[in-house]
């Protein structure tokens, strides 16, 4: 809106300086401060020091050309920043200065410029400021706007200064709700009931007070008008007044040239002492009557020469007697001198009555805007305060209903910490059993204060009593096997200099001479400041396990020496993922993968003798890799009857690496993973190569017997 203005200003368009036709236009300075006050709050959006250092020096000049232009009206001051871009047209409409923006627009910059001073220090002191520094500005700004929308332009300013413009009033108003929702979007305030109702009370006192001045400053003009009203009948009575001490001066004077009498001179010298003073009254009365001051100076020559040729008259009776005072009455110049005496008379007073009648329709016109002032100040007060009433009733009753809800969620939240207080005891009572039944125990190490609390499954894995809870470093470590005790101090050590986790396994020796293997795991937790805080760590009986791990390694040293002392040759073919063998699966693509993924990863090294080979012709090798085929059962057939049935026993007629034929005699049976799907097979081969050939030659022989036997005489003889 601000730079629309400037451009009206530059251009001379009377619709972008003032938005409704015949009312005032908004000033240059005051566009070029919505121009920077805009600007501001661009700024504001991103926050940087660079961006708060310009909204401050911006907002001094803000603060500065608001608090000058207040000091050029009410202390008289010429500062020449008025007419500093564009000059303004002589007796602008609701204009008082030229060029010179209205007081309360003035007020506003002021204070906004101080609300965003101080808004940009971003310090919670200052929230309570700033907001209560906008309420003022928004709440002029809105009587402002009232005041054109109602036709009440009274409201718009006070009655003597240059109102506020239309366009001025809505630009305040948007810049105000602008800050205003800028500054709690960024500090994310809540509303308190107690805060809503002491900005609403702000806002409808701030409203009083500027109506009250606006009414104060009618009055004061009312008052102004009554008292140039007054002014106007004194000087009209003291006009008449004179007209007749005039005319008794003349009456006195022609009195003693009859009589001559001189007891007249007294009261003729009195009359004229009181015709100079009501000149004085009537000067002093007229002062700032421009118009009528030449009728007075004129009625003033007139009547001291009415004066003079009266004394005049007097004196030459005096001094001559009636002859010559007889002349000078026959000349006519007396009446000469009275009837110019009442012609200005009869036009001041006719001057007085147009005052009179003009002063009395402004005063009717002033009372009347006092008045409107006034009902329309208590109509806007009134709908605050029943605004204000019903939004906090609605808002006392909500929270009212807030506040029962929040028992009743209360009560029943008090109900659950029952249950779960319950509940948590039944817990603890279920991980002391667990602890108990799974022999885990629980340490709590305050690395501060060096204090540990352990869970009696902790004590009693330790063989320590349960009733020296908290206990201290050193003794825990009396309980530890001493040939382990060195590592655990070096592991505990590491863990707390190095802010890392552990895990461990060590031996307890219990004063009963029972040794047990432990595994320990811990958690160090750090303070704000990122130093070591709490040590909280476990240990877990695994005497048993290790006891079984020893036990397994045995029989796994044992199963690799059988394995690799056998004279049968061992192996195990295993796939790379497991694979579904069923009749729901397309078994031919299921082939494929295993064809190409089925790999030699173990084997003994009578297989190897078998083969006249090494483990690097075997190991990682699928069957597509290895030359070691029987071509009258091919490995693909092998490979579906050994998963048809689960195992497999059969010769095949195999090569050595160096070509040589022999026959294997194999065992084959399948391994599964516990969802049933084949991991691959395990084999026991051996050469039967000899074995077989006798038989077969044996065969042979028999046969041959048979038909020699069957074809001899003597056979059947024998037989």
């Amino acid at each position: 809106i601000g730079f629309l203005v400037l451009i009206g200003w530059q251009f001379d368009v009377a619709i972008l300086k003032t938005v409704i036709t015949g009312t005032v236009s908004m000033k240059p300075n005051t566009a070029l401060g919505f121009l920077i006050a805009g600007l501001l709050l661009l700024f504001l959006k991103r926050s940087s020091l660079v961006n708060y250092t310009v909204v401050r020096l911006c907002s001094l000049v803000i603060i500065m050309l608001g608090l000058l232009t207040l000091f050029e009206y009410f202390l008289g001051w010429k500062l020449g920043i008025d007419e500093f871009l564009f000059f303004d047209i002589p007796n602008a409409i609701q204009t008082s200065h030229q060029g010179r923006m209205a007081p309360n627009a003035a007020l506003n910059f002021l204070l906004i410029g101080s609300a965003l001073f101080a808004f940009s220090f971003r310090k919670p002191k200052y929230n309570f400021f700033v907001l209560l520094l906008l309420i003022f500005p928004l709440s002029i700004s809105v009587i402002g706007l009232l005041g054109y929308l109602t036709g009440s332009l009274e409201l718009t300013g006070l009655p003597a200064y240059t109102k506020m413009a239309f366009n001025t009033s809505v630009s305040f108003i948007i810049l105000s709700i602008g800050i205003v929702f800028m500054f709690y979007k960024d500090k994310n305030i809540p509303f308190r009931i107690e805060q809503k109702l002491f900005f609403g009370l702000t806002v409808v006192g701030s409203l009083i007070i500027f109506v009250s001045i606006l009414s104060i400053s009618s009055i004061q003009s009312l008052l102004s008008l009554s008292n140039i009203l007054v002014n106007t009948y004194q000087t009209e009575t003291n006009i008449q007044q004179l007209n007749s001490d005039v005319i008794e001066i003349v009456a006195i004077g022609n009195r003693f040239l009859i009589s001559g009498d001189k007891r007249y001179f007294k009261h003729w010298y009195e009359t004229k002492e009181d015709i100079l003073k009501k000149e004085n009254t009537i000067k002093e009365l007229e002062w700032n009557y421009l118009k009528n001051q030449e009728y007075l100076i004129t009625l003033k020559q007139l009547i001291n020469e009415r004066i003079d040729y009266s004394e005049l008259l007097i004196n030459n009776y005096k001094s001559t007697g009636h002859k010559t005072s007889d002349s000078m009455l026959t000349n006519l110049k007396d009446k000469q001198f009275s009837d110019k005496i009442e012609k200005i008379i009869s036009t001041l007073i006719a001057e007085e009555d147009k005052l009179i009648a003009k002063v009395t329709v402004d005063e009717y016109k002033q009372a009347n805007t006092v008045k409107q002032v006034i009902f329309t100040s208590f109509g806007i007060n009134v709908f605050f305060l029943f605004s204000i009433f019903v939004f906090f009733k609605k808002d006392i009753i909500g929270r009212r209903r807030a506040e029962k809800k929040l028992q009743q969620f209360n009560e029943e939240l008090e109900k659950r910490v029952k249950e779960r207080t319950a509940a948590l005891r039944e817990n603890e009572a279920r991980l002391i059993k667990a602890q108990q039944i799974t022999h885990l125990g629980f340490l709590d190490w305050d690395l501060k204060t060096n204090k540990i609390i352990c869970s009696d499954e902790f004590f009693k894995l330790h063989g320590i009593d349960i009733n020296d809870n908290p206990i201290s470093l050193e003794k825990l470590y009396k309980g530890i096997y001493p040939d382990d005790l060195e590592y655990v101090r070096k592991k505990l050590e590491f863990a707390t200099q190095n802010e890392k986790d552990y895990n461990f396994d060590y031996r307890i020796l219990h004063p009963d001479g029972k040794v047990i293997c432990v595994n320990a795991q811990g958690h160090l937790q750090l303070d704000t400041d990122g130093n070591p805080k709490t040590l909280l760590g476990t240990i877990v009986d695994i005497t048993q396990r290790k006891l079984k791990e020893e036990k397994l390694k045995q029989n796994e040293e044992r199963l690799d020496l059988f394995f690799n002392q056998s004279l049968d040759g061992f192996f195990f073919r295993m796939l790379d993922e497991p694979v579904i063998w069923n009749d729901i699966v397309d078994k031919e693509k299921t082939l494929d993968y295993v064809i190409n993924h089925l790999r030699i990863t173990k084997i003994n090294s009578a297989m190897l003798e078998q083969y006249g080979a090494t483990e690097k012709d075997f190991i990682g090798l699928t069957i597509n890799d290895l030359d070691f085929i029987d071509i009258k059962y091919p490995p693909r057939q092998r490979l579906k009857d050994l998963f048809d049935k689960g195992r497999l026993h059969i010769d095949t007629k195999e090569k050595k690496k160096d070509g040589t034929d022999i026959i294997i005699e194999g065992n084959y049976i399948c391994l599964y993973d516990s969802e049933k799907r084949i991991t691959g097979y395990f084999g026991v081969q051996r050469d039967v190569t000899i074995l077989r050939n006798a038989e077969i030659e044996l065969e042979k022989n028999k046969n041959e017997l048979q038909d020699f036997f069957d074809e001899d005489i003597s056979g059947n003889f024998i037989s």
